[in-house]
């Protein structure tokens, strides 16, 4: 559904979606699976569209996208239980401890978490990447950055740029300096009870540890050259391999780099404290564990799908569930290596520089024709991009934060 200009209205804090619009999606044809998509069009300036992509618009970068400069680590995280936004820094991903088998699961029957961080840090979604990093890693500079992005957003626009009939999504796009920032909304951060094994899968098949027992999601930050572009990426981690199971690879997180983090790992006291909206509390307590030791589950064989999950995140280690109506008989693991990331890009590259394009027209976008913020959405199943100046902005980061991790023309700009 294209979202047709509306003429310029009164500025108000909250802008209501206007009833005609409304009535139009109640008159169109019901579809399977449709998702109304008015809740995407409160924070956008219908009168000034400033960008309208189809699959067939995107071009490719001229520059090529490889894996050869490999990845950094920057941070990683756990995500406490509490009331008040809470992270264990490093925190520690699930280890992965299969039961004998077979093993029978049940029916997952609670719901799951699209989006923790929309539920918990709804304002500044990557807020507690910066606060982590404060404690494990607390001289990089983001001046040189281009986007910071989730790895699920990424996923979405990858899909588009690869001529895919991408889902229903929205997006926040906010400049800080030269930097853009790609933050996931979502209409609903929590599932309702669904319908599959996955997280029965998990919860089974892995441990938490004993000192992070109230611990849930483990999130870890990486940065990689996509292109000409400087990105840093946050994933979810599912589990770890112990060391029996994990080979060392050959990547820009050697252990020694690691050991650094924990010897000079900083106090509490050194999260940056805000008074814009909420601020996340930090715990410093985990076990730091390498990048390479990670680990995707997936309670199907969609080996297809997840290597392309896994060389976003650079994710070594993928294991599935030989799963016939919940009864796991078998499992197995696909450990990915250096050249294994390579010829994925190989294969792929058309749709990786169309990818890189797709980043940089939007940040091009934004910069150039917006006060620096700005919304893009898809308000359908396999519909157009379409990027309108937002309605309201509060930013992608408060202040404090700006001035930590950028030079002070940014952050005083």
């Amino acid at each position: 559904m294209e979202i047709p200009p509306a003429e310029p209205e009164t500025p108000r804090t909250t802008p209501p979606v206007e009833e005609e619009q409304v009535e139009q999606l109640r008159e169109e044809p019901r579809r399977q699976h449709f998702k109304d998509p008015s809740w995407m069009t409160r924070n956008i300036r219908k009168d000034n569209r400033i960008a309208l992509l189809l699959h067939g618009d995107v071009k490719a970068s001229s520059a090529p996208v490889t894996t050869t400069d490999g990845y950094a680590f920057l941070a990683s995280y756990s995500w406490k239980q509490s009331t008040a936004p809470t992270i264990y820094v490093p925190g520690t991903p699930p280890k992965w401890s299969p039961p004998p088998l077979p093993t029978q699961l049940e029916k997952d029957q609670e719901g799951h978490w699209v989006d923790q961080h929309g539920h918990r840090t709804p304002r500044f979604q990557f807020e507690p990447i910066f606060q982590a990093l404060t404690i494990m890693n607390p001289n990089v500079a983001f001046d040189n950055v281009d986007i910071v992005v989730n790895r699920n957003s990424l996923l979405k626009l990858y899909s588009f740029a690869s001529f895919k009939r991408h889902p229903q999504f929205y997006l926040d796009l906010d400049m800080i300096g030269k930097t853009l920032f790609i933050s996931r909304r979502e209409s609903r951060a929590k599932t309702h009870i669904q319908d599959g094994y996955g997280g029965t899968f998990e919860n089974k098949f892995t441990s938490k540890d004993p000192e992070l027992a109230d611990a849930e999601g483990h999130h870890r930050i990486i940065q990689y050259r996509l292109g000409r572009l400087n990105i840093v990426v946050r994933i979810e981690a599912d589990a770890y391999f112990s060391d029996e199971h994990a080979e060392n690879s050959n990547t820009n997180t050697p252990n020694e780099v690691f050991l650094n983090f924990l010897r000079e790992m900083q106090p509490a006291s050194a999260a940056i404290a805000h008074t814009r909206h909420i601020q996340t509390n930090v715990i410093p307590k985990g076990t730091l564990m390498p990048h390479h030791r990670t680990a995707e589950l997936k309670s199907n064989n969609d080996k297809r799908g997840a290597t392309t999950q896994a060389w976003f995140g650079r994710t070594r280690n993928l294991i599935f569930g030989g799963n016939k109506k919940g009864l796991i008989t078998s499992t197995s693991t696909k450990q990915l290596q250096d050249k294994d990331f390579a010829d994925w890009a190989e294969k792929n590259q058309l749709h990786l520089r169309r990818l890189a394009w797709l980043l940089e027209e939007m940040r091009t976008a934004v910069k150039e024709k917006t006060k620096g913020a700005a919304v893009l959405v898809a308000t359908e199943k396999g519909a157009p991009l379409q990027i309108f100046e937002a309605f309201q902005s509060f930013g992608a980061l408060p202040k404090p934060v700006i001035k930590r991790f950028w030079s002070e023309d940014v952050a005083e700009g």
